[in-house]
């Protein structure tokens, strides 16, 4: 999908170029034409024009535009000028002034619809060159024009035919044969248009304009260097020429070659400084590339000029992105959005923005927006698929990937989502299918996939190939030596698969094996051997933060928590940023029923992650646990829900908070969904019971709490309490105890004095602390 969109817009940006160059190449007649003028001012500007200098021209031309007698002559010059800049704009509205003096003249009445062409605007320029035609119908100069519309609409069998045309009446112009051998390319006749452009390279390409269309052909060919090389030539014949470098800059970006795309906008930025769209264009680079520092020094300059434009708020909705400060990107966003809702990447951008703050929501709806504007935008399409297949809306994810695919069949990342849709849906064969292309494609991670196929259609010795293959290729992804060593250890040869880990990392010191074997020994209770990983990986600082979470599970395994706290917070300390540190941590103090840490880690979780919804969430609980600041309690667990709705523990966390602060009904409405998803849960179902108890739902208090007694999740303290409840309800109530219902106790509906639970602490589901993915 990648290669594919990227050719298109370098071949959609080639016939803009060509058009701006044909335009430009009139203009330059238009200036030999009239150099001989007596006016010192328009003198002045010619010379100025010639040397490059197209701002000094402009002075000089301003200052002799008053002379009315040579006002469209003079205009079209000025225009031409704001060619040069890329200000098209201004050099519409010259021309315009130029038809206006002069009504029927040729070169002008082409400059127009050119810019229409560069813009977009196919309509506008058909129904300009439709009324050209008419008149100067014969002109090759307007045939080509007529080639050029056509290409842009698609029509390539008329476009042939109109530069054919310009060819027989041009027959010593290299341009329009150029031209016309990039039409044949389009239409696969490579060998009738290569024998074309071998022809003009044999006269000799040496016109700068030339020089780039040569290079457009090149980009379609797949010749990458000529095409660079002849783009070099253009630049240096025509040094002054900004668009060429520009056209530069832009190739090199589209091919992924990123250095030389800084080298060539630092150069650009450095001669035009105040130019802030080369500053926007290379920091978007720096962006790209992650160079921070780069990044922050531009835009920060952009800052104090350009703030409010559509690429600065763009350019920072990315920054903060890469930073993991997703609310200020959404912001950012938003606000580009504002100015330009139609910007699709803005769109897409958002949806990102919201999915890696857990908004899932809120992200799904920017993704199906960009999708609104453009049906076929593969970024948001495969966005869909793998939110949806996450969410484990299998078939809806197959749609969605099924829509990718039929634009682009070559992306590989696309297979291997609709190969895990397919194993969602149980279709085994359709997923090995899938898999299998992936692996086709060059993707050799899809053969871990292509294993956990096998896995699940019992073909255990293909999974052991499948996932040998991929530690033989890539020693590195030990996602494969984890499935070869499940295998390998359900078979009882566990050793085996440790003894070739130790093979490994002595012939490749890499952190995956080092990680992969720590992980595998310290399931297999090899702890010695584990350690040893460890301090091999651990030795060679920098590591990622799931090198010390694995550390703290092997101190903990090991009787010492002690050591196990101590790493733990080394974690938060050397990876601040590191979210499951400070998750895991919370998570130790709450195993020691220490709840007040607990809570103190997660305040300092918040300060960096304010919209994280799982530390929101489990701050809720804590609060709740504590019985300290219900109203807080309720809005961090309303905003995670709303973040990750489809999360049962946040449901019951949510619905829990709506309980202590008297709201029954709606906590009634919450746990209920919980249950869906949960049904065997003992902690929702006694939550659910002691809602329907306080809306005096008696039976059905008594069926959910009776089957909260049936389930080994249930904590002691609120087993004895569901007990006393029961015994209530059965009529066995504590003498000592008021009548709930009773309309003159104003105590009844408060939570902490129900009848047999004065010293009762609430409880909620506990939420998956132990749901933490090491990121390697």
């Amino acid at each position: 999908m990648k290669n594919k969109r990227k050719k298109v817009a370098v071949i959609g940006a080639s016939f803009l170029i060509s058009a701006m160059i044909a335009g430009l190449l009139v203009a330059g007649l238009v200036f030999w034409q009239f150099s001989g003028s007596d006016q010192s001012f328009e003198k002045l500007g010619d010379k100025a024009f010639e040397r490059g200098a197209y701002a000094e021209a402009l002075h000089h031309w301003r200052r002799a535009k008053d002379l009315t007698e040579f006002a469209g002559r003079l205009y079209e010059k000025m225009g031409t000028a704001y060619l040069k800049l890329s200000n098209l704009d201004q050099a519409e509205n010259l021309f315009r002034k130029a038809l206006q003096a002069s009504p029927g003249k040729l070169s002008i009445q082409m400059q127009v619809i050119r810019i229409s062409l560069i813009r977009g605007d196919l309509g506008q320029a058909e129904n300009l060159l439709s009324k050209l035609m008419e008149t100067h119908g014969a002109s090759p100069l307007v045939m080509v024009l007529s080639g050029d519309l056509s290409m842009l609409k698609g029509e390539l069998a008329k476009g042939e035919t109109a530069y054919k045309k310009a060819v027989a009446l041009l027959p010593g112009q290299i341009r329009p044969r150029l031209k016309l051998a990039i039409c044949l390319r389009e239409q696969k006749k490579g060998f009738e248009a290569g024998r074309m452009v071998t022809r003009c390279r044999e006269e000799g390409v040496t016109a700068p304009m030339d020089l780039m269309l040569l290079a457009d052909y090149f980009i379609l060919a797949d010749d990458n260097a000529r095409a660079e090389s002849t783009m070099l030539r253009a630049i240096n014949a025509a040094p002054e020429n900004l668009e060429f470098r520009i056209r530069l800059c832009l190739y090199y970006r589209s091919l992924g070659m990123k250095e030389k795309a800084v080298t060539c906008l630092k150069s650009l930025v450095q001669d035009w400084p105040d130019n802030d769209e080369f500053k926007m264009q290379l920091a978007d680079i720096y962006l790209s590339i992650q160079d921070m520092a780069g990044a922050e020094k531009l835009l920060d300059e952009l800052k104090q000029r350009d703030m409010d434009s559509l690429g600065y708020n763009l350019l920072m909705g990315k920054y903060w992105l890469l930073k993991g400060r997703y609310s200020h990107a959404v912001s950012f966003l938003k606000t580009a959005l504002e100015k330009t809702y139609s910007l699709v990447s803005a769109h897409y951008l958002l949806g990102v923005a919201y999915l890696a703050g857990s908004q899932t929501k809120l992200a799904e709806q920017a993704f199906i927006d960009a999708l609104m504007l453009d049906p076929g935008y593969g970024e948001s399409l495969l966005a869909l698929a793998v939110l949806n297949y996450k969410n484990r809306h299998y078939m809806l994810a197959s749609q969605y990937i099924d829509r990718f695919l039929g634009i682009d069949s070559s992306h590989a990342d696309a297979w291997k989502v609709k190969g895990l849709s397919s194993m969602g849906e149980g279709n085994v064969a359709a997923a090995l299918s899938a898999f299998t292309k992936a692996w086709y494609l060059g993707d050799i991670s899809a053969l871990i996939f292509l294993g956990q196929g096998f896995e699940a259609s019992g073909k255990r010795k293909e999974a052991l190939e499948s996932y040998g293959d991929v530690i033989e290729k890539m020693p590195g992804m030990y996602e494969a030596l984890f499935g070869y060593a499940r295998l390998m250890v359900d078979a009882g040869q566990g050793s085996q698969v440790l003894a070739k880990i130790d093979r490994m990392a002595k012939v490749k010191k890499s952190s995956a094996v080092y990680y992969a074997g720590a992980r595998i020994s310290l399931e297999l209770k090899e702890y010695d051997r584990c350690r040893a990983y460890l301090d091999q990986a651990m030795g060679q600082k920098p590591v990622s933060g799931a090198f010390y979470l694995l550390q703290a599970e092997l101190f903990q395994a090991t009787g010492n928590p002690q050591d196990a706290e101590r790493v733990l917070i080394q974690c938060t300390v050397e990876h601040p940023r590191f979210q499951d540190g400070w998750l895991r941590l919370s998570s130790y103090y709450v195993e020691r029923m220490n709840i007040d840490r607990a809570a103190e880690v997660l305040e300092l979780a918040l300060k960096s992650f304010p919209d994280h919804p799982q530390i929101m969430g489990n701050m809720a609980w804590l609060l709740l646990e504590k019985g300290d600041d219900l109203d807080r309690a309720l809005d961090l667990a309303r905003t995670a829900y709303d973040r990750m709705p489809e999360q049962a523990w946040l449901m019951d966390t949510l619905g829990w908070a709506y309980y202590h602060k008297k709201i029954y009904s709606q906590a009634e409405w919450m746990l209920a969904q919980a249950e869906e998803l949960v049904s065997g849960s003992g902690m929702v179902q006694y939550h659910l019971g002691m809602a329907f108890y306080r809306q005096a739902k008696l039976s059905e208090a008594r069926d959910k709490l009776e089957a909260s007694l049936a389930c080994d999740d249930l904590r002691a303290k609120d087993r004895e309490a569901a007990r006393k409840v029961l015994a209530g309800l059965n009529g066995k109530p504590d003498p000592e105890e008021q009548n709930p219902f009773d309309p003159d106790n104003e105590s009844v509906l408060d939570p902490m004095k129900m009848p047999g639970m004065s010293d009762e602490v609430e409880d909620i589901l506990q939420p998956d602390w132990s749901n933490l993915n090491p990121e390697m």
